[in-house]
């Protein structure tokens, strides 16, 4: 992979020179093409060694063994672009629990971006409309991580943890927000309620 991505380059570089005074931009968009690809590959190989090596579960909960039930491929965005790791996946016969040691071992358990892909993606969410945090972190990265709608799922949850974060250090509960889950807004003009929602299922704003 590595001599296919310094070849790839290589002509790359060789063929900006007639690029109209656009040599250097040419030539630096081909490095970080062969960077980051050749970066895909190192993280995913060191990806399915880990998965390779974490340790079965032993004794599911009910006290029966746990036993591999089949190799299951995941695929997850990173920042250098989608890695896939095989797994093995456990099932409990006794019990019908199952786990995946080693998506606790990769810290992808119940995810589908590596950290570094989520912080990204949340913090472009926070600052600018989803679609714009989309598109801006896969320029600036060369991958598409998330779309515009996993960029909002991405950012509502980090604002929650942020949330829970600051509540925990103060000592008090955690605030949930009613909107927090909301996948419609209304915006009226008439002061009048939704249809079909009554007066206290409904957060009013003051423009």
């Amino acid at each position: 992979a590595a001599a296919a991505e310094v070849a790839a380059f290589m002509a790359a570089a060789r063929a900006a020179a007639g690029g109209g005074g656009r040599a250097l931009d040419l030539v630096e968009e081909a490095a970080r093409k062969s960077a980051r690809e050749l970066g895909r590959v190192m993280v995913e190989g060191a990806a399915n060694l880990v998965a390779a090596g974490a340790p079965a579960p032993g004794a599911c909960g009910c006290g029966a063994p746990a036993r591999v039930h089949s190799v299951r491929a995941r695929t997850v965005s990173t920042m250098l672009g989608p890695v896939t790791v095989g797994r093995a996946y456990y099932y409990c016969r006794s019990c019908g629990a199952s786990r995946v040691p080693a998506d606790e071992a990769l810290g992808t358990a119940g995810r589908t971006m590596s950290a570094q892909a989520e912080r990204a993606v949340a913090a472009a969410g926070r600052e600018m409309p989803f679609a714009r945090a989309s598109d801006m972190v896969a320029e600036i990265s060369g991958a598409r991580v998330a779309s515009p709608s996993t960029t909002a799922r991405t950012a509502r949850r980090a604002g929650r943890r942020a949330r829970a974060l600051a509540a925990a250090r103060a000592g008090r509960p955690p605030e949930r927000r009613r909107w927090d889950d909301a996948t419609t807004a209304y915006v009226l003009t008439d002061g009048l309620c939704p249809a079909g929602h009554k007066p206290s299922d409904v957060e009013w704003f003051g423009m």
